[in-house]
C-alpha cells in the first residue's frame, strides 16, 4: 500500500497492527517501538513521496495552497462552519461545492445540514459502536473472541478518527471512507460484517452464560 502510495489504509493496517499485537501480548514496549516506527516512517515518506509534502503544506496553510491542493479542504472547512450550530436543514446544505462530498467529505455535508449537534450526534453514534465493541471484547467467552473483537472495534474507530480528523483539518488528510456513510459498495458491507461478526461474540458469550447457569442449576 506504501508503494501505491495508499498511504491512509496503510495507516489504518499500521494502527490496527498496533493494537492487536498490545492486546494479544499486554506489553506496553511494543506499543512505544510501534509508534517510534510510525514516526520514523512518516519522516521517510515525507522525503520520498512529493505528495506527502504537498498534504502537509495543506494541512498546515490550507488557504494558502487553495491553487495547488488545498481547496478541497478549505471547502470542508467552509461547509462545516456554514452549518453553525442546528445546520441548514436536512436536504438544504450545497454539496456541489464539496469535492468529492459523496466519499471523502460527507462528514463536512453532514455538519452542514444537521450543524454542530447533528454532527456531535453522529460522532456520539460511532463512540457508542466502538464502546460496545470494547465491552463485548472484555466479555468475549474466549481470547479468540477477545482479539476479533477488540480489532473490529478498532477498525471502526480509526477509520472514524482518521477521516473525521481529516476533514476538520485536526490532522493531514487522508482518502479513507467514514464507515456507514461513504458512498461504496464494500466498505459498507465490510463494516456491515464487523458488526454482524461483533453481535455474533455478544451472542456466543450470553449462550455460554445460559449454559453455565443450567448447568449449575443441574447440579444443584
Amino acid at each position: 500500500m506504501v508503494f501505491q502510495k495508499d498511504l491512509g489504509m496503510a495507516l489504518l493496517f499500521f494502527a490496527i497492527f498496533l493494537v492487536m499485537v498490545y492486546i494479544a501480548t499486554d506489553r506496553s514496549y511494543f506499543l512505544l517501538l510501534g509508534l517510534g516506527l510510525f514516526s520514523a516512517g512518516t519522516v521517510l515518506m515525507y522525503h520520498i513521496f512529493p505528495h506527502v509534502q504537498n498534504r502537509l503544506s495543506i494541512y498546515l496553510n490550507p488557504l494558502e495552497q487553495m491553487e495547488v491542493g488545498g481547496y478541497q479542504v478549505v471547502q470542508s472547512l467552509f461547509a462545516i462552519g456554514g452549518g453553525g450550530i442546528f445546520g441548514q436543514g436536512f436536504g438544504s446544505g450545497f454539496p456541489t461545492l464539496i469535492p468529492a462530498v459523496h466519499t471523502d467529505f460527507i462528514f463536512s455535508l453532514m455538519a452542514e445540514e444537521l450543524g454542530l449537534l447533528g454532527a456531535l450526534a453522529i460522532i456520539g453514534i460511532y463512540f457508542i459502536l466502538v464502546w460496545k465493541g470494547i465491552q463485548t471484547s472484555l466479555q468475549a467467552s474466549d481470547d479468540f473472541g477477545l482479539l476479533m473483537a477488540c480489532g473490529f472495534s478498532s477498525i471502526l474507530a480509526i477509520q472514524t478518527l482518521i477521516i473525521i480528523g481529516g476533514v476538520t483539518n485536526l490532522i493531514p488528510l487522508t482518502g479513507i471512507p467514514l464507515p456507514f456513510l461513504s458512498y461504496g459498495g464494500s466498505s459498507f458491507i465490510s463494516n456491515c460484517f464487523l458488526i454482524g461478526m461483533l453481535s455474533k461474540i455478544s451472542a456466543e458469550r450470553e449462550s455460554a452464560e445460559d449454559l453455565g447457569a443450567v448447568v449449575d442449576a443441574a447440579v444443584d
